[in-house]
């Protein structure tokens, strides 16, 4: 099988699109029986530099400036110029967003991971919003595959493109082997320093935008830590995004050192952030896979998760849950984990690892494989 893969958004900080697109063509390579085009902007990640003079994998450089300019424009124009010049491909794989607007073919497989910009419209800029929808419509109507990342997104892309349900495939995200290795106490105290992050802390690891709720989070912390509930520091990970006028707001007012924001992480220290942490907590409204609470249950973490949209299909009972956009209930639910002995809120870490542990990139690989033969061959 042969195909073009765009990794053109791993010019960036990494998200979990992005982590979702570069973990899953990893997994293709690992296969060895695919003969794999794979192009980048700029650069080539450092994760991909040993690939250079592997057997059957092409890398190819855009030299481009902005990401809209290297995957609207660039992007077709390169395969536009190799189909010009004889060469075929199996399928195009778009893993992060959709195929570019100006590339219509039957061979493409666009990435839809969720219809938050239809589902969530307040929770996005404006040109944000006008530009993913566009992307979702022409994915909708044109003639090639989709895939997403659950069954939710799957029943919320078709219930938006009824055109689209039959030709939607799901592939899950995976969890990379490092976020399954117990990580030692010297692994944990060292980016414990590196982020100045205190000895006992509860995590939330997102990019910081409103559809994440973080600010519910914050508000139910502040509340327990005025009513002495001080033993855990609230940390946030993660880069800034977009709207965070009312999180900045919210904690410009909280206590000096309560709340730590620790800005973008090594991919290489999640990890240890995710096991030193006593709790993780991930309020988010919106999601259609939510990867962070699914590593930090490899990591054997205790989780407390929003039950919005796929969070119980993805974590199902390994997790405890509040209502959805409910401060009380996620107060409540804060105070009574947070209070419960320590022996008692970590049990369950064996079964929370064992979860997490099904999901891996090799079988995702699998699935996209078997999703092109079937559909595309």
């Amino acid at each position: 099988m042969k195909l073009f893969i765009d990794l053109t958004s791993l010019d960036d900080r990494l998200s979990g699109i992005e982590r979702y697109a570069a973990n899953i063509t990893e997994a293709l390579l690992r296969r060895g029986d695919c003969e794999l085009t794979l192009v980048f902007k700029n650069r080539i990640p450092e994760r991909f530099v040993s690939c250079q003079g592997q057997t059957g994998v092409r890398l190819l450089v855009l030299d481009a400036g902005g990401r809209l300019t290297a995957t609207q424009l660039k992007l077709p124009a390169l395969l536009r110029r190799l189909e010009r010049q004889g060469e075929h491909f199996d399928a195009c794989l778009f893993p992060a967003f959709p195929a570019p607007l100006l590339y219509c073919s039957r061979k493409a497989v666009s990435t839809i991971h969720d219809i938050g910009c239809f589902d969530c419209p307040e929770a996005m800029t404006l040109p944000s919003r006008i530009f993913f929808r566009t992307l979702y419509r022409k994915a909708a109507r044109q003639d090639g595959m989709i895939t997403t990342v659950s069954e939710f997104s799957k029943e919320r892309i078709a219930d938006k493109f009824p055109r689209a349900g039959s030709k939607t495939v799901v592939v899950r995200n995976g969890i990379a082997p490092a976020f399954l290795k117990q990580c030692t106490a010297e692994e944990i105290a060292q980016v414990r320093e590196k982020y100045r992050l205190p000895e006992r802390y509860i995590l939330s690891l997102c990019t910081l935008e409103p559809r994440k709720q973080l600010p519910l989070l914050v508000s139910a912390y502040k509340e327990l830590y005025a009513e002495g509930l001080r033993q855990h520091k609230l940390v946030l990970v993660g880069r800034s995004g977009w709207k965070n006028n009312s999180l900045e707001q919210m904690l410009a007012g909280t206590e000096p050192e309560s709340v730590v924001l620790t800005g973008f992480a090594d991919d290489a220290d999640l990890p240890a952030l995710y096991a030193g942490a006593a709790l993780f907590v991930f309020p988010s409204m919106y999601e259609g896979f939510g990867l962070p609470p699914l590593e930090a249950m490899a990591a054997g973490t205790p989780v407390l998760s929003s039950d919005a949209a796929s969070m119980p299909e993805i974590l199902g009972e390994k997790a405890h849950y509040f209502r959805s956009e409910d401060a009380e209930s996620l107060k409540a639910q804060l105070e009574h984990l947070l209070t419960l002995p320590r022996e008692q809120l970590r049990s369950g870490e064996e079964g929370r690892r064992s979860h997490a542990a099904t999901y891996t990139w090799e079988n995702a690989a699998q699935q996209l494989v078997e999703a092109v033969s079937r559909n595309l061959l």
